[in-house]
């Protein structure tokens, strides 16, 4: 999820966004990624991502995704949480010029989307963290 951020405000600092840049930039998050989990695998380490992508990654996926879709749902809280967090998520994204920083929050939020299983923390203190750098940079001098 940074790595995916950080990638994106790279991206954004340094020229235009082509599609082969944000291809080779994907492939660069997914690729250290990768290494980070065979790394840990290597040493010993044992956790819910190594075990997944030892496993069937399909089915883990679809899992997870059965997992977050419950938790967004399984109350009327939850449920506020996460539509809320979407609408204001979508106002973010609506804004321009938007700051590289912003972009790059998006990005990871996006990410985080579909990595983890809490789509109404993810949304909410998404957006909230998404506004907050708006408005650091609308609040910059010069």
């Amino acid at each position: 999820t940074y790595a995916a951020g950080y990638a994106m405000f790279a991206l954004r600092r340094h020229g235009r966004l082509t599609p082969r840049r944000v291809g080779v930039a994907a492939g660069a998050v997914v690729l250290g990624a990768l290494v980070l989990v065979a790394l840990d695998a290597a040493t010993g380490g044992s956790n819910h991502v190594t075990h997944a992508l030892g496993s069937d990654l399909p089915s883990e996926l679809a899992h997870r995704w059965r997992v977050s879709f419950d938790g967004a749902t399984h109350s009327v809280g939850a449920f506020i949480m996460f539509a809320s967090g979407i609408a204001l998520l979508a106002a973010v994204s609506r804004v321009r010029p938007r700051p590289a920083l912003v972009d790059a929050m998006l990005v990871a939020v996006v990410v985080s989307f579909v990595v983890n299983d809490t789509p109404q923390d993810v949304a909410l203190w998404g957006a909230l963290g998404a506004i907050a750098l708006l408005a650091l940079e609308r609040s910059r001098v010069g």
